[in-house]
């Protein structure tokens, strides 16, 4: 159930350009992108599931 709960959790694009090393302004544009799914919750707020996240991880890796 933990496991569940830890990829459900929502991150922010904040949280996302820490891990990755990258400007907050390029998670945002990958998202309006579509090279990394996000999740609407109003019309200003953006929040990404952290196993969409690791999915992008694995493929960028793999690439």
């Amino acid at each position: 159930m933990k496991e569940q709960q830890q990829k459900l959790r929502l991150l922010k694009a904040e949280d996302i350009a820490l891990m990755l090393g990258l400007k907050v302004q390029t998670v945002y544009t990958m998202a309006r992108r579509g090279e990394l799914e996000k999740v609407k919750l109003s019309r200003k707020c953006l929040r990404f599931r952290a196993d969409d996240v690791e999915r992008f991880i694995e493929r960028k890796a793999a690439v």
